[in-house]
């Protein structure tokens, strides 16, 4: 049976077509990882960032002194951060203030195993955290494994108090499942557009030849 030239020139545009979406779609990919990674830092970092907002400074550097989980102050803290951590679906919650280059103290944490006063050891803690309590910057990091947490991504930012010292840090953590989440809800938005641009693509095509030929 033989093709009519229509036909042949509408095979040949969806081929092209084919060959131009699985090019695109490989690069995209490939870059799926750190656009997820992307789509969860800045997540994370804007949730902190509102969060402390809501932070006095004072009170907060006050706090870290005392490690009183009485005070009023630790009450309203804590009761906000749960409601925050619910909302957001983050894994990890929580403020701390430095003891010393490689010990930081939990002043308030959604988790009820690190109490105020705990000490975790930050020796060999991404430098986001130490650039935030030393230098006052905020940032994230990429995914990292941890033997205890597991794989997570962090946000930090420093919290000031009113004379802008640095009397403390905000950190955000998600599981490297949020981040796979995100991946596939790009995955499926690739593959409809794609789906999407083939149909349109052939109609045009397709009418576009008939209108030639007549």
């Amino acid at each position: 049976m033989k093709i009519s030239i229509k036909a042949k020139i509408l095979i040949i545009v969806i081929e092209l077509f084919l060959v131009l979406s699985f090019i695109i779609g490989t690069f995209f990919i490939r870059q799926l990882n750190d656009i997820g990674e992307k789509l969860v830092g800045e997540q994370a970092l804007s949730i902190i960032k509102t969060f402390n907002y809501q932070i006095d400074g004072d009170k907060f550097e006050n706090l870290a002194k005392s490690q009183d989980p009485s005070d009023p102050y630790f009450i309203k803290m804590n009761k906000l951060m749960h409601k925050i951590k619910n909302d957001t679906g983050c894994a990890y919650l929580y403020a701390m203030t430095k003891k010393s280059e490689t010990e930081y103290i939990y002043v308030v944490c959604a988790e009820e195993a690190s109490a105020p006063g705990s000490v975790e050891d930050v020796s060999k803690y991404n430098s986001v955290f130490k650039d935030a309590m030393n230098k006052g910057t905020s940032g994230y990091t990429k995914v990292e494994a941890d033997s205890v947490y597991g794989s997570l991504l962090s946000a930090v930012v420093p919290i000031k108090n009113s004379s802008n010292e640095v009397v403390g840090i905000l950190a955000c953590d998600f599981l490297a499942a949020s981040i796979s989440a995100k991946i596939h809800h790009v995955c499926i938005g690739i593959s409809v557009l794609s789906s999407l641009m083939l149909m349109v693509s052939c109609i045009i095509a397709f009418f576009a030849m008939r209108s030639l030929f007549n």
